[in-house]
């Protein structure tokens, strides 16, 4: 389990298993990520495993939906994904 202060303060549940967040910038289309797990590179570095998912905002249907599993920084990923869905 990684610890509060990993968390630049924030309550570890706020990037917890199953957490979906909302990409920050994206206009024509919706990101989000949902939270797979949270572990510790062997430098010590915290890293979030996710699921991405982007859909388009408007008139595609669910055939343009497109989901993979992809892998930040904890860093990286709060800049990223700055909105809890």
């Amino acid at each position: 389990m990684i610890g509060r202060g990993l968390f630049g303060g924030a309550s570890p549940n706020e990037i917890a298993p199953g957490a979906i967040f909302r990409q920050r910038e994206l206009v024509s289309v919706a990101g989000q990520a949902e939270v797979i797990y949270v572990d510790t590179d062997a430098r010590g570095i915290p890293h979030v495993h996710y699921r991405f998912t982007v859909e388009p905002r408007s008139g595609c249907g669910p055939a343009a939906r497109h989901s993979e599993n992809r892998v930040l920084a904890l860093s990286a990923f709060r800049e990223t994904f700055a909105r809890k869905a």
